[in-house]
């Protein structure tokens, strides 16, 4: 079930140098068998500074709730980094993010990211996919994910390259989000979503601030794409 639109929001921080320049100063985990690709900070955003983190927090609700509504939510934050792969083909099936939703396995159900290179290559932000006609009742296998956990840790890409292949045959790009300096993109958690691509060889590291949201509770307003009219 879809809860919000997939919103994109220019300009979203007041002093966005400031914020790249943090997250370019912050400590970051060794890469490792995780499910995402690149290293994200050691501490969540909150740790490392929580007036931004409130900040970011107020100024997200507002997007879709009435700024005195009464609610809560459950946030995880944090910076991410990810090393464009080593090819000349920037569409090169390891240098590109795999069809996911995040909302599998916890609570949450809007996530999003905001871009903090200052001048990004092009196809270096976000796609939103849905599944082909004929693939509906398509899951994400687990031997892809075991595998991606694999490749993201030791870089062993023989059983992870043509399972991603695979994986990605299964759906169509509905939406590409280009990244831009400052750009905030949200969707609900379970749209199938990747980066589009990582970058360009040699280039610059694919650098965001992403955050996930679950346990929403709000007595006044619904989610926005349950409410009624």
């Amino acid at each position: 079930m879809k809860y919000f639109p997939i919103t994109v929001v220019d300009d979203f921080f007041d002093s966005p140098v400031e914020v790249k320049n943090f997250a370019e100063s912050v400590e970051y985990n060794s890469p490792d068998a995780t499910n995402y690709p690149g290293v994200v900070s050691k501490k969540q955003i909150s740790e490392l500074h929580p007036q931004m983190a409130n900040w970011i927090y107020h100024k997200l609700m507002t997007i879709f709730y009435h700024p005195e509504s009464n609610i809560k939510w459950t946030v995880d934050m944090n910076f991410q980094k990810i090393t464009p792969s080593n090819f000349n083909d920037q569409f090169h099936i390891l240098n590109r993010g795999i069809p996911h939703i995040d909302s599998l396995s916890n609570a949450n159900v809007l996530a999003g990211l905001v871009y903090l290179n200052e001048n990004p290559p092009p196809d270096t932000g976000t796609s939103i996919f849905y599944k082909k006609k004929d693939c509906q009742f398509y899951m994400f296998p687990e031997e892809v994910r075991h595998f991606s956990r694999k490749y993201h840790a030791t870089s062993d890409s023989t059983e992870f390259a043509p399972m991603a292949e695979k994986h990605l045959s299964m759906f169509e790009e509905s939406v590409r989000v280009q990244a831009k300096f400052n750009r905030l993109v949200v969707y609900s958690a379970d749209s199938y979503h990747a980066q589009t691509t990582y970058g360009v060889k040699g280039g610059q590291d694919r650098l965001t601030l992403r955050f996930f949201i679950s346990n929403i509770v709000c007595k006044d307003q619904s989610m926005p794409l349950l409410r009624k009219f």
